[in-house]
């Protein structure tokens, strides 16, 4: 299975049985790395027959899901039944990230939802400020 194969193509690999075999090894969690050393191709090899094949493509993402699905119920389960608080608290923030995310967004606006505008004293206005202005003066000249 791991043997490199001479002048393969990938629509070698588009039969029914090829794309059942490829599905199956991403459902498993193998690495592509993994898949393309099956398939007795190179990482770069299967990366190309991806571009080119909708089929290969289409049976390596579903496989993909199926195991995605997996770990996404056992993730559940385990802080479900196992009270697993590191699960639970991952699960949450990812389906509810407006509630548990650690990092809070916060919008300022000014009266009516305009802009905000500061006052600066004569000796605390930074330099740029003032270049700034005066490109503006320039501009409106």
């Amino acid at each position: 299975m791991g043997k490199k194969r001479d002048n393969i193509s990938y629509t070698d690999w588009e039969t029914p049985e090829r794309l059942d075999e490829l599905e199956k090894w991403a459902a498993q969690g193998l690495l592509l790395d993994e898949i393309a050393r099956n398939m007795g191709i190179a990482r770069s090899t299967l990366y190309l027959w991806r571009k080119s094949s909708e089929a290969i493509s289409t049976a390596i993402k579903r496989g993909e899901e199926s195991i995605i699905d997996r770990v996404e119920h056992a993730l559940i389960d385990s802080a479900i039944e196992d009270r697993n608080i590191t699960a639970m608290i991952f699960y949450l923030k990812n389906k509810r990230p407006n509630d548990w995310r650690d990092k809070r967004e916060n919008e300022i606006s000014g009266g009516n939802g305009g802009k905000v505008s500061f006052e600066w004293g004569a000796k605390e206005k930074p330099s740029y400020i003032n270049k700034e202005e005066n490109e503006t003066d320039v501009d409106n000249k």
